[in-house]
This record gives C-alpha cells, sequence and structure tokens, in this order.
C-alpha cells in the first residue's frame, strides 16, 4: 500500500488470509419423457453447478435401476465422467437412451447416481444422492394400451354346452402385471 490516505499503516507489509466459506452444489434436474413404440429415445439431464468453485474439478456418474430396469430392457445402462471448467450456473448433460415398447406398464424411474469428485474443494463442493435413486431421477411414462378382444371357440353362448372363448391384446401388445377380466353370462 503507497500513499494510503485516512489509513494508517504501520509495520507494514502485512499478510491477508481469506477464508473461502463458499459452498456449492451440482443438482439434476429430473427427466420426465414418453416411452414411444418403437426405437430409442434420448433423456437429457441436466447437471448444473450452482456457484464458482477455485479449480476445475470432473465428477463420475452412472445410472441405477428403479421400477425400470436394464434387464427388463427400460432403458441402456451407462457411466462416465462430466467436466466442469468451476464456472457458476454450468451445466453438463448426461444423456440416456430409453427403449421403446408395446408393452401395457406402469410408468417407470431410473436414476443418476453421482460419485467420484476429483476435488471437493475442503468439503464445500457436494452433491445430494438418494438412496436406490441418486442425484437425479428419470421417469418413463407409459404410453401404451389395448383393447381386449373377445373370440369364441366352441360351444353356444346359451344352451346346454359350454362355450369357450379366448380373451387376447392386439397383435404386438403385451402387459407385465396381471389382466382381471370380470364378466357374466347370461
Amino acid at each position: 500500500l503507497s500513499n494510503p490516505s485516512l489509513i494508517s499503516v504501520s509495520n507494514s507489509p502485512y499478510t491477508l488470509n481469506i477464508l473461502d466459506n463458499d459452498n456449492a452444489s451440482l443438482t439434476i434436474s429430473p427427466v420426465s419423457i414418453i416411452e414411444g413404440n418403437t426405437g430409442n429415445i434420448m433423456a437429457n439431464f441436466a447437471v448444473t453447478l450452482n456457484r464458482t468453485t477455485a479449480n476445475s474439478f470432473t465428477v463420475d456418474y452412472t445410472t441405477a435401476d428403479g421400477t425400470a430396469t436394464v434387464a427388463d430392457t427400460d432403458y441402456t445402462a451407462r457411466s462416465g465422467k462430466l467436466s466442469f471448467t468451476g464456472t457458476a450456473g454450468e451445466v453438463q448433460t448426461i444423456t440416456i437412451s430409453v427403449n421403446s415398447d408395446r408393452k401395457i406398464e406402469a410408468n417407470e424411474t431410473f436414476g443418476i447416481i453421482l460419485s467420484g469428485l476429483s476435488s471437493s474443494f475442503n468439503n464445500r463442493l457436494t452433491f445430494q444422492n438418494t438412496p436406490g435413486m441418486g442425484a437425479g431421477t428419470g421417469t418413463i411414462t407409459n404410453d401404451d394400451s389395448g383393447i381386449i378382444t373377445i373370440t369364441k371357440t366352441n360351444g353356444a353362448e346359451t344352451g346346454p354346452v359350454a362355450g369357450s372363448f379366448i380373451f387376447s391384446l392386439p397383435i404386438g401388445i403385451s402387459s407385465d402385471v396381471p389382466t382381471i377380466i370380470n364378466y357374466s353370462l347370461g
């Protein structure tokens, strides 16, 4: 400090240490997509850094089964590494391929788990993984439906010989839950 005005300095120079106590976090925006009947649909997860960090860093990610599973070919598993420069508001994208089908099922979910920060900046950079689902959730919205057809196979609808009927979904449609049909003959 040279020629200070209205400031009295003695025994200069002084060293001033500034304690960096700003916290930053990574969040993942939830994604909801309509499943579709053929092909693949991309689910794009935005991973956002809310505050500036002192340096660049990386973070690992991987998918996690929820009610949507890799074994049932609901989506394609993926893992990788995201690189951040450390700028506030910076967004990196994780893209997961969701497989379309013609199966009547409930809406399903899967997660994105974050791990392995290259630097946590003395625990000032954080993210929150929910047990089993991770830091972000993808919802696959089912869009399949089918009208059950009834086909007579033998016998009569009324009379002394009981008839048989086949209840079926349209060709190419399946269901992963039991289908209950209530009926009466009269």
